[in-house]
């Protein structure tokens, strides 16, 4: 494969299951020469995946203060220099970290682009906010015009199917 897309986060806290969310929808269109991964055990199991495509997309739920539902784009380079932010696994990695180890690595893909999802709703529970919701649809859309397969009119509901 030459594109990897992944999808972050965890089903169980509403809208932390955004990026889960959009891997799916986007697997279901299936993209000629994109796998795509529906969450990873731990992010530096993100890190081993770097070597094996020549592009990764990757996409999460974030908490920057925007309007929920906001959806960011941004490469691998500007994650990689954030401040640094408390670990998001139980291994202590975080995303800017597993995108600083992959920069470090001989297999590391020239392209590394990040969508992040603003959440408002992150306590215990299934589903997404209905702003976080939309900012799925959008996330979709602009993920495949990202790995090359632009959404061909399919609209919000077709997403969803």
């Amino acid at each position: 494969m030459t594109r990897l897309v992944v999808g972050l986060g965890n089903d169980a806290r509403h809208d932390d299951g955004a990026g889960l969310e959009v891997a799916r929808r986007v697997a279901r269109r299936r993209p000629p020469g994109t796998e795509v991964v529906v969450g990873v055990p731990d992010l530096a199991a993100l890190v081993e995946l770097f070597g094996t495509h020549r592009s990764v997309v990757v996409v999460d739920a974030t908490r920057s203060g925007a309007a929920a539902g906001t959806v960011v784009r941004c490469s691998g380079a500007e994650v990689a220099g954030f401040p640094e932010v408390p670990a998001v696994s139980t291994h202590g990695l975080s995303l800017r970290d597993a995108l600083a180890l992959g920069g470090t690595l001989a297999g590391r893909p020239p392209k590394v682009v990040v969508f992040g999802i603003e959440a408002t709703d992150l306590s215990q529970g299934a589903g997404l906010t209905e702003a976080v919701e939309q900012g799925v649809t959008e996330a979709v859309g602009r993920v495949l015009r990202e790995v090359g397969r632009p959404p061909a009119g399919l609209g919000a509901e077709a997403d969803r199917a």
